[in-house]
């Protein structure tokens, strides 16, 4: 189960992806999936994208998707925190168009290193590297939001009336998870009559009113969950739900386990330092590749019959790019 939730100071998050298919399914945050081996199949609301080896895709929140794998792939999922777009954009809907798979840029082929270098970044881990990291967290808000940030008119879709009643049903629903909420509240607040909405979410998410509540309370319990010591009942207080047992019973359908049981194991689990490993290993192929690639591009200086010497080589030294032999420096060190 993909997770939902981020840290509260968190800008940019990640998690490899372990589920081979996903059925319909939306979350809170935007999100970009990240193929760095196999094939992922994703089908969105109006469009479907097979994405290889270094392609990504920004998936909006709330839009629903699933996607299906081939058996052996490797992909990881970017969650980008909808709060801090909505605060630093000043703007209550934020959306973005951007895939590699449709389009072929250099603001394209920017964001797939930015996202090659959070993952160095993180298989290299250091204190020393958390700044950096950050740095690059805002590098890829700013170039999403720099070349690939639509008005919510200008989305594609079908309808955009109905996109605009999912927005701000989430958008509702998320100022108002921690209180207890009803469908005729929420069809008051956008106007609806109750029958309409309770079908309209079913049409959208397949889910019913109160899933969709308890998806989003379940996300920020996780989120106490992961990164705090907070007891289990105050978690679940904290967050909208009426008792212990109702969290639970909201947690086991989802993930299978209780919470104070997926919270030590999650503490214990090291399998984690495997997928990073084999991280490593994709994205140090691909930056072999792309040596390659520059140096058979490189453009090697070339002499004059008139300037050309003869000579017999007893040492070797390697000054860089051809076009360092320009400089004064490596010339008289030659």
């Amino acid at each position: 189960m993909e997770k939902n939730y981020m840290r509260a100071d968190a800008i940019v998050d990640f998690e490899f992806l372990e589920e081979e298919n996903m059925e319909k399914h939306f979350h809170s945050n935007p999100e970009i999936l990240f193929v760095l081996e196999g094939e992922l199949h994703v089908k969105t609301d109006d469009r479907e994208y097979d994405l290889l080896n270094e392609d990504f895709l920004v998936i909006n929140a709330g839009r629903l998707h699933s996607y299906q794998a081939t058996r052996r792939f490797f992909a990881v999922r970017f969650q980008l925190s909808m709060k801090l777009l909505k605060k630093m954009l000043h703007r209550n809907s934020v959306l973005f168009w951007c895939s590699s798979v449709s389009e072929k840029s250099k603001s394209c082929e920017e964001v797939r290193k930015l996202l090659q270098n959070i993952l160095l970044c993180n298989v290299n881990k250091s204190s020393k590297d958390e700044f950096y990291e950050k740095s690059l967290h805002y590098q890829l808000l700013s170039l999403l939001c720099g070349e690939f940030l639509l008005d919510h008119r200008e989305e594609t879709g079908n309808n955009t009336e109905n996109n605009d009643h999912m927005r701000q049903l989430q958008e509702y629903i998320q100022d108002n998870y921690q209180n207890r909420i009803s469908l005729k509240d929420a069809a008051d607040e956008l106007y609806l009559s109750p029958t309409y909405l309770s079908k309209y979410i079913r049409k959208r998410s397949g889910q019913g009113f109160v899933d969709l509540i308890n998806a989003e309370r379940l996300s920020h319990a996780m989120e106490d969950l992961m990164y705090s010591d907070a007891p289990i009942i105050k978690n679940a207080m904290d967050n909208g739900f009426a008792s212990v047992a109702a969290l639970n019973k909201v947690f086991k359908e989802t993930y299978h386990t209780t919470p104070s049981a997926y919270r030590k194991e999650k503490k214990t689990k090291t399998e984690k330092n495997e997928y990073m490993k084999k991280t490593a290993a994709c994205l140090h192929r691909y930056l072999e590749q792309d040596d390659y690639v520059r140096v058979r591009n490189e453009e090697f200086l070339s002499l004059t019959s008139d300037e050309y010497r003869s000579m017999t080589m007893e040492n070797m030294m390697n000054v860089g790019q051809a076009s360092d032999l320009l400089r004064a420096s490596p010339q008289n060190k030659i």
